[in-house]
């Protein structure tokens, strides 16, 4: 047995890791926002961050070093699936580190202070807004990934940019609205 095989199934398994726990912390979050739930949406977000710091973080520098020695190994560093790969890798890095960290700071902050539970419903409809459209942008770096397009792919490359602007748009519209909470759309608040 070579060792590309072991460094494959140990990226494997860092990707699975990294993306399904971050969607399972995305659903559960979802689900305590849609009952309007402060304390519940407060401690999910609080642990999410936990759950970045000391698993899924980590699980994604594991999944990017083993996939550089595998491209070291195999492939090329100036193939184009490499570089769609890295730059989306970067981007998911910097939407963590920029955008949902410190909105999930404030969020626990203004709880902490007391804000009232509408203005934290909406900080919180808003991270979890930038959580779906960073697991967007990580579904299309899978799929980069297992799909290895060159610049001769144009139809795999245009559905993997128009998901991208999907997300983008998605994200750009849901945050400029307020989000209607459960009870308000059942005419009981």
């Amino acid at each position: 047995m070579t060792f590309y095989p072991i460094v494959l199934i140990l990226h494997i398994v860092f990707v699975i890791i990294w993306i399904g726990g971050a969607f399972a912390l995305l659903v559960l979050n979802i689900r305590s926002f849609r009952q309007n739930d402060v304390a519940a949406l407060s401690q999910g977000i609080a642990n999410t961050a936990y759950m970045f710091r000391t698993i899924l973080v980590p699980a994604s520098i594991g999944a990017l070093i083993c996939g550089l020695i595998m491209v070291a190994m195999t492939w090329s560093f100036l193939s184009l699936w490499v570089i769609i790969g890295l730059v989306g890798y970067v981007a998911a890095g910097y939407s963590g580190a920029h955008m949902l960290r410190p909105r999930a700071e404030a969020f626990l902050a203004a709880v902490e202070r007391g804000d009232a539970d509408t203005d934290l419903l909406y900080q919180g409809h808003r991270i979890l807004r930038l959580g779906q459209c960073d697991l967007m942008l990580l579904t299309v770096i899978i799929a980069d990934m297992v799909l290895k397009p060159g610049l001769g792919d144009v139809v795999t490359l245009a559905i993997m940019a128009a998901i991208v602007l999907a997300a983008v748009g998605y994200l750009a519209s849901s945050l400029r609205a307020a989000p209607r909470l459960v009870s308000e759309s059942a005419g009981t608040r």
